[in-house]
């Protein structure tokens, strides 16, 4: 059996066996370990470690709630990801950052316009299962070379991008459960069936089955998964568009598409016909809504010849003349405002029944939520108990999560407690600012808090030209965390930098660095103006280039009567003048000229307002306020950028809990009391001036350029016959580009130096986006930004780690190389036009009405067939980009150890080389190759089902599991070599030798070993297993039987029997089964087994085998072990479930040992 554990977080790991290889849970001699070890208590740690991804600088927090353990570990946790504080981001039903693991999910997202398998007829949308995209993606290349007049690409191309009627994307499956993760699309084949494409590399074998809407994934010990609980949602959009004339303004609002599925939670895991677990749902559905606003600006800034544009010709455009519906409707708007609500019927979480086990239920909760960003708070729902029971739903403990409810949803404590409501542990979670609601604060590029009110109005503070407010960024974050034993960690940020993105420099770009400048106040002064007369305020001669910060305000100006300019001279004439912004709290920058002279000038005239909202009984005489900040570049500089959100610096360890105030934390003022500090430094290690850090993919983008044009034809429009250019300034909300992270990151290190206080230093340097760089056309980070591909699977590997004493003396350093298995998959099309659109073509109810208007020869007063044939069919104003997922897997090829010390004052180094090959079938390790300081060489190999051609496990896909292992040993590289060990599993190769040896399931049924000599033996002989693969016989290499009796229903070894075969005893087991089958649904009835169990013993028939018996507390433990000399050891255990005392022979009986909890108040 699996070691016997309790530690005192929230885990208890129960024995089990699952019906496993015993090659997985064997000792060396290959004899399986049935017998419960004496359960030992962990001992309690005086700090919990957190680790780091240092490659990202995020700490990975996790709270494990509880698990059962066994070949399939089934695990419930709590993790928290601290980059999920963003301004708007939603909190879950287990509190902000943090996310429930128990079971599994296969999401969805829609991508290319509809769901893959979406027809409408009405509408005439349909998803990529049912349009032509199969038909075209083929002859689509990336070099153009097709034929342009193609009727079916051109036809598909006026669906998808004129009428948007097509989808032209694949949708995005994502899967998590039980540790994996991956992406996969599916794709529909010619046959009408449905192929799932794998995304990621890994040995998961998934299936989809389109009757039922279901899927089913196989992992590499041969376990299925089954996803089949189906929730749905449906997008609703809503937009505003403010035209230039806004009589004209106009409103819409439409469901994009019906419900879809939008996830497939898992219900069930099987081993053969074996259910080890089902999960079953609440039925009553919770509806989660959940809003996106964005705003977009269009600002139509350049006409044809590169002029500004006529505002009165484009107010006729919008107002569309007298010509009706010729003039083009795809101008854009001044501003198109647009809510996107997504509704979700969730699925949650209700019991798991890990069979035969335990039974673990979830309690929600709703009514209570107060989150400012959700719609429909009183049906939100959160969790508040999750109470674990054994098979006969007895009660063991409970877990109860406490939070909360400020502007979003915030766990507070968890509280380990038993059956009769005890507690046993506690933990407490503390966060920054998170009293303060999100509405009074903005944001930066990339979401994350920035303040609203020192956004602009105070220079000093440096947020005027700051993209990232460095004080608050890490507002709502965890940042401490207060264990049972009352010591605590606390976690101290601070925002990301990078000096690259991608692999190029952002040295030009420092000056963006607000770190970088000194602010000084210059000075505030006030101009007073009337009838027009100028008043003006001296700036001097620059005699270097210098950049100032003016906020300037004029009073009782809303009819615009007053103006104030900067005006630049050279030797007194006039050489340039600009319009100062005035009216706003922000501070704008101006750059001064080296050799020029500036001067800010008013003007006021109480006579004379130029704005839409004249005031009367102005007064004659106008003043301003102008308030003047100078910026100074420092000598010395930092070369990085901020940006990309938040990173650890510190992680401080104390036995108790220090109260840290949210203002402490702003000043980065933590307490000194501290039993361990672990630092966290991110430059570059040849260049401390410049970060390590890269942005995988550039800045935000929420500004750009687009082109539309259109044709006027005919006088009796009103309009001259000509054709028109508009380019619009577009201004939006959010990010324009695909979001692209590095190992959950926007931000990834190359260099990062891990420092304990007191005991050295490690340096780590990583692959990054400075190694591996992501490749985009131009077209992803600029109009129309289509989704690119990602390599992240060459990012954040090890490349060496150098550790160092106190002293900073060089103790070891390892240096690993990788190689990269690259593959690529394209799964669907990006459309957009090339330079122009082409106005009037969406007009046309189809690509055959187009065609047929615009091949006539004569078109008539028809604007739209005229403008329409000077485009030509789409394929010539249409283009396209292939949109191809990459991936893959390293594999590490070799590793390069080298310890230094000293030996009578002389430096010394040993030198390890590892050196590994792999298996690509199943990813696993085929051999590798150790060389040691004195030049010996060990090498192991590993044979797999593959390499065997045993065609029953691949088909099972049990393809992990080594079947033969090979170690052999040479004295250098040169020597030969001797084989020193060979290890050979069997199992069986078709269901009819499974059926005759292994109770039909696919477990082994012989060890094989060939010694030195290369003599062949068998080591043990798995004779028999029951219906649910547990072991019941075992004959060793000495011919001697061994035989397993399982009680607590097929769950647990209740007595084991040396030199007996199973059918020898099997006539008297019914009795201690039966027994134990009580005992399980009752723990009184303990006596009773323990009783059966001694007669097993004491039977005459028994008398010459060596006999073990074992009785337990479902989910507890183990209660006595009784072993051959019949000395019986009793387990006891406390009101909270943990081991208290062994004693011998009965609960009264001599004391063996005695365990303590000893816990702070």
């Amino acid at each position: 059996m699996k070691k016997k554990s309790y530690t005192l977080i929230f885990v208890l790991f129960l024995y089990t066996f699952f019906g496993q290889s015993p090659n997985t849970t064997s000792t060396d001699n290959h004899i399986p370990q049935v017998i419960p070890a004496s359960p030992t208590v962990s001992a309690l740690m005086k700090f919990e470690e957190i680790p780091v991804s240092n490659y990202s600088g995020i700490p990975d927090i996790s709270i494990p709630i509880y698990g059962v353990e066994g070949n399939l570990n089934f695990d419930i946790s709590l993790k928290y990801h601290p980059l999920s504080i963003k301004h708007n981001e939603v909190a879950g039903d287990t509190g902000l950052g943090w996310s429930l693991f128990a079971g599994g999910t296969i999401s969805r997202t829609v991508r290319g316009g509809y769901p893959d398998d979406y027809n409408d007829a009405a509408s005439q949308k349909k998803g990529i299962y049912f349009n032509s995209y199969k038909d075209i993606i083929n002859v689509l290349d990336d070099t153009y070379s097709f034929d342009h007049d193609d009727y079916t690409i051109n036809n598909f191309f006026f669906e998808a991008s004129e009428k948007q009627r097509f989808d032209t994307e694949h949708d995005l499956y994502q899967y998590n459960f039980m540790g994996y993760s991956g992406r996969f699309i599916i794709v529909k084949l010619t046959n009408g069936t449905y192929q799932v494409k794998k995304l990621t590399i890994d040995t998961l074998k998934i299936t989809y089955d389109d009757l039922n809407k279901k899927f089913e994934i196989v992992d590499e010990k041969g376990y299925t998964f089954t996803f089949d609980i189906k929730e749905t949602s449906s997008n609703f959009t809503f937009s505003h568009n403010q035209l230039l004339d806004p009589s004209l303004d106009f409103t819409s609002g439409s469901k994009q598409y019906n419900d879809y599925i939008s996830a497939f939670h898992l219900s069930k895991i099987k081993f053969q016909n074996n259910l080890i677990a089902e999960l079953m749902y609440d039925g009553n559905l919770f509806v989660e809504k959940n809003v996106r606003n964005n705003i977009v600006k269009n600002e139509p800034v350049m006409a044809r010849d590169f002029t500004p544009v006529n505002s009165q010709l484009y107010l006729n455009i919008h107002q569309m003349g007298n010509c009706g519906n010729y003039i083009p409707n795809n101008l854009l708007p001044l501003q198109i405002s647009t809510s996107t609500t997504t509704e979700t019927k969730s699925k949650v979480l209700q019991q798991i029944n890990i069979i035969d086990k335990a039974r673990i239920y979830f309690s929600f909760e709703k009514g209570n939520r107060q989150d400012e960003n959700i719609l429909q708070q009183s049906e939100a729902p959160y969790l508040k108990k999750i109470t674990v029971k054994n098979w006969n739903n007895v009660e063991v403990k409970s877990f109860v999560f406490n939070y909360d409810f400020y502007h979003k949803l915030f766990l507070k404590e968890i509280i380990n407690k038993t059956a009769n409501d005890s507690e046993i542990l506690r933990y407490g979670f503390k966060y920054f600012n998170n009293l303060q609601s999100y509405q009074g604060f903005s944001k930066d590029l990339w979401g994350y808090y920035k303040s609203a009110e020192n956004f602009c109005d105070d220079p000093s503070a440096g947020f005027y030209n700051n993209e990232v407010d460095k004080q608050n960024i890490a507002k709502d974050v965890l940042t401490q965390i207060i264990y049972p034993t009352k010591g605590s960690a606390v976690f101290e940020y601070e925002p990301n930098t990078y000096s690259f993105i991608g692999d190029t420099s952002v040295d030009s770009e420092i000056v963006n660095n607000s770190d970088n400048w000194t602010i000084s106040h210059i000075n505030n002064t006030t101009l007073n103006s009337s009838n027009s007369v100028e008043q003006f305020y001296d700036l001097g001669l620059s005699s270097t280039d210098k950049r100032l910060l003016i906020k300037a305000t004029i009073d009782n100006n809303s009819g615009i009567a007053g103006f104030l300019n900067l005006y630049k001279y050279q030797n007194q004439n006039l050489v340039s003048s600009i319009s100062l912004t005035a009216g706003a709290d922000c501070y704008n920058e101006y750059l001064l000229e080296q050799g020029y002279t500036y001067k800010i000038g008013f003007r006021w005239n109480h006579q004379a307002q130029v704005g839409q909202n004249p005031v009367s009984n102005l007064p004659v005489t106008g003043t301003a306020h102008i308030d003047i900040y100078g910026k100074t570049l420092n000598a010395q500089t930092n070369n990085w950028l901020y940006g990309g959100g938040i990173r650890i610096k510190n992680i401080y360890y104390f036995k108790g809990n220090p109260i840290i105030s949210d203002n402490d934390i702003k000043l980065h003022m933590y307490p000194i009391g501290f039993e361990r500090k672990l630092s966290f430094k991110y430059h570059l290690f040849d260049d401390n001036t410049k970060s390590s850090g890269s942005l995988v993919y550039p800045k935000p983008v929420m500004e750009y350029q687009v082109n539309r044009t259109f044709k006027e034809f005919g006088t009796s429009c009103g309009l001259n016959v000509d054709w028109r250019y508009v380019t619009y300034k577009v201004q939006t909300e959010l990010n324009n580009l695909s979001a692209i992270v590095t190992k959950g990151s926007d931000v990834g290190y190359k260099n990062v130096t891990v420092t304990e206080q007191g005991k050295g230093k490690t340096e780590y340097t990583y692959t990054s986006p400075i190694d591996y760089p992501e490749q985009f056309p131009a077209i992803a980070v600029s109009y129309p930004f289509i989704e690119t591909s990602n390599q992240d699977y060459k990012r954040g590997l090890l490349l060496s780690d150098k550790k160092y004493n106190n002293y900073n003396k060089l103790l070891n350093t390892i240096s690993n190389n990788y190689n990269f298995h690259d593959y690529v998959e394209v799964t669907g099309l990006s459309l957009y036009y090339f330079n122009f659109d082409c106005p009037y073509a969406s007009t046309y109810l189809s690509y055959s009405d187009l065609l047929s208007a615009f091949s006539a020869p004569f078109c008539g007063n028809d604007i739209r067939c005229f403008n329409a044939s000077l485009c030509g069919k789409p394929a010539n104003y249409i283009g396209y980009y292939r949109k191809k997922d990459t991936f893959g897997w390293a594999e590490l090829t070799n590793s390069l150890n080298k310890d230094y010390y000293d030996a009578n004052g002389n430096e010394k180094i040993l030198t390890t080389t590892s050196d590994y090959t792999y298996n690509l079938t199943n990813l696993k390790l085929k051999s590798s190759r150790t060389t040691y300081p004195d030049n010996s060489v060990s090498e192991i190999s590993y044979n797999y089902a593959s390499d065997k051609n045993n065609t029953y496990l691949i088909a099972n896909n049990i393809i992990g599991v080594p079947l033969e292992t090979v170690a052999t040993k040479k004295i250098n590289a040169q020597d030969i070599g001797k084989t020193i060990s060979k290890i050979e599993t069997i199992y069986p190769l078709n269901q009819s030798e499974a059926n005759t040896k292994t109770s039909g399931l696919p477990l082994p049924s012989e060890v094989k070993s060939t010694n030195l000599l290369n003599t062949a033996s068998t080591e043990i002989t798995y004779n028999q297993y029951d219906s649910k693969g547990n072991l019941q016989q075992y004959t060793t290499k000495d011919g001697i039987p061994t035989a397993i009796i399982w009680g607590y229903n097929q769950t647990q070894p209740i007595a084991k029997i040396t030199g007996a075969t199973y059918a020898q005893v099997s006539s008297l087991a019914s009795a201690i089964i039966s027994a134990s089958d009580l005992d399980a649904s009752n723990p009184s009835n303990e006596a009773a087994l323990i009783t059966a169990l001694d007669n097993f013993r004491k039977d005459s028939t028994m008398a010459n085998y060596q006999i073990s018996t074992y009785t337990y507390d479902p989910l507890i433990g183990v209660t006595t072990i009784t072993p051959p000399s019949g000395i019986r050891e009793v387990y006891l255990y406390d009101t909270a479930n943990r081991l208290k005392e062994i004693r011998e022979n009965s609960a009264t009986g001599k004391l063996l040992k005695e365990f303590k909890y000893n816990y702070k108040n």
